[in-house]
């Protein structure tokens, strides 16, 4: 009975419900391609893109600005990114990115552009 209340609560809870604190990460100051270079070299190639994997860790210009175009990126290069961005995103919403990436990677990355300072 329990578990069939919990599936009930999970199926009927509004994501941003389920949504912690330091899902979200305040961008605003910083550069917005800084940000998605070192978010893409955080990421680790996934499912097929270990078959065509290749150790480059470098996102292009071009390619930064083909993202801002979109307002959402996935997959790049192999890599599963899934999060939401354009050159006005202030916060970040990071679930997505850290279900695939491991807990927490995102947040790393950013801290360590940050220069190890503490996440608003």
């Amino acid at each position: 009975m329990k578990s069939i209340l919990l599936t009930f609560f999970l199926l009927c809870t509004p994501l941003a419900a389920m949504q912690k604190k330091s899902d979200i990460i305040d961008i605003a100051d910083m550069d917005k391609k800084a940000v998605l270079k070192a978010l893409f070299a955080a990421a680790r190639p996934q499912e097929l893109g270990l078959s065509h994997y290749h150790q480059d860790d470098t996102i292009s210009d071009e390619e930064i600005e083909e993202i801002f175009r979109h307002g959402y990126i996935e997959l790049i290069k192999n890599r599963i990114m899934e999060i939401r961005f354009t050159r006005d995103t202030t916060r970040l919403d990071v679930r997505s990115f850290n279900r695939y990436n491991g807990e927490g990677a995102a947040q790393r990355a950013i801290r360590r552009l940050r220069g190890n300072k503490a996440l608003m």
